[in-house]
């Protein structure tokens, strides 16, 4: 059992909440994690890729001033020392670092794409606004007003990074006999849901919330609901190894600095610099449908098919790269390597058509 059916009665219903505890109980046949495993969850992260891409207008926080430090490792506990007190756009700056360095690792192009979080303009005003909305005691309307353009929506900033903001900032203090706590929801938790990976309302945000509290009701009672939201994000039965999912075979040799799934931080921004809202379709879902014959074929085939011209091929980076962004990070792979390759031999390329490298590509 891999994710859970959603269509078995509808969300929350007591065949969707029998499903989760089944598919929990299998990752941990052991009994249902404690609060202590939760907080104690970590991982290494890396201050000189946060350095190297921090805002000039911004003082460093002091995490960033050692040099000394190269991997230090960081807990979900660490991050709620730090949200205890928030005041001023410099805690902000510091705390969204932390939940930042806490979500992307040691990963390169996921720092990379976070960091522009902090090059947007209003940035820290919106986390600042975002950080008090949570506080009020109403989780949902902070995942509205985040994923609104009308109010503190930020450019870079999707449902799989602010609901770390969202959760980090107020979990700790929260309220749970007046609502659900707020919780984590990227793409691995929607997996084990068996939800769509990316495009989460606020009301579906909300309807996660109340699944997760009655789940821990039925499976982990005496525990925070957080333990639910860190069960579904395990990926298999906890003790038994993960396997690696990345072809590496189909890497391409470069000296750029790249991501597990072969992508590198230069090319992330590369790609996002061609806006295909602008040059080919005014949607997501324009832009879906246009590429849908390419897709296709690449899929039919492996290969990019030989009709597809420049920008046709530089609008499907950009729409990888967004879709990529919206799921969570981890879904680039040959598809993205096959659309590079495609773009440096094509014979109409030129400039600042052709992808960021430092050597030659091979498959």
């Amino acid at each position: 059992m891999t994710g859970i059916p959603r269509t078995r009665g509808g969300v929350g219903t007591e065949a969707q909440v029998s499903d989760v505890i089944e598919l929990l109980e299998g990752k941990f046949p052991g009994g249902a994690p404690t609060d202590e495993d939760v907080r104690r969850q970590g991982f290494h992260w890396s201050p000189a890729q946060w350095r190297k891409r921090w805002p000039s207008e911004l003082a460093l926080p002091e995490q960033l001033r050692d040099e000394a430090l190269t991997r230090p490792y960081i807990t979900r506990q660490d991050v709620f020392d730090r949200a205890r007190r928030v005041e001023t756009p410099s805690d902000a700056v510091e705390l969204f670092l932390l939940m930042a360095a806490w979500g992307t690792g040691t990963k390169a192009r996921s720092i990379a794409r976070v960091a522009l979080v902090l090059h947007q303009d209003r940035a820290l005003e919106k986390l600042l606004s975002s950080h008090q909305a949570v506080l009020e005691g109403d989780a949902v309307e902070a995942y509205r007003r985040l994923y609104s353009r009308d109010h503190d929506r930020i450019k870079h900033f999707g449902p799989a990074f602010f609901t770390k903001w969202i959760y980090f900032c107020s979990y700790d203090t929260w309220d749970s006999r007046l609502a659900p706590p707020p919780l984590i929801l990227d793409k691995r938790v929607a997996e084990s849901l068996d939800w769509p990976t990316h495009g989460w309302s606020a009301d579906t945000y909300g309807e996660y919330l109340n699944l997760a509290t009655t789940v821990r009701d039925a499976w982990a009672p005496g525990e925070p609901t957080h333990v639910i939201e860190y069960a579904l994000f395990q990926p298999q039965k906890i003790g038994t190894p993960i396997r690696a999912t990345t072809d590496r075979s189909s890497r391409r040799t470069t000296t750029l600095e790249r991501d597990e799934d072969g992508a590198a931080p230069e090319e992330i921004e590369w790609a996002l610099a061609y806006n295909a809202y602008e040059r080919l379709a005014k949607s997501p879902n324009d832009l879906g449908r246009l590429l849908e014959p390419a897709r296709d074929g690449f899929l039919t085939t492996g290969c990019v098919p030989e009709w597809c011209g420049v920008d046709l091929l530089r609008g499907w980076a950009f729409y990888l790269v967004r879709e990529d962004y919206f799921s969570g990070g981890g879904t680039l792979g040959r598809e993205w390597q096959a659309v590079m390759t495609s773009l440096i031999n094509h014979p109409a390329g030129r400039g600042e058509d052709l992808p960021p490298r430092a050597g030659p590509h091979s498959d």
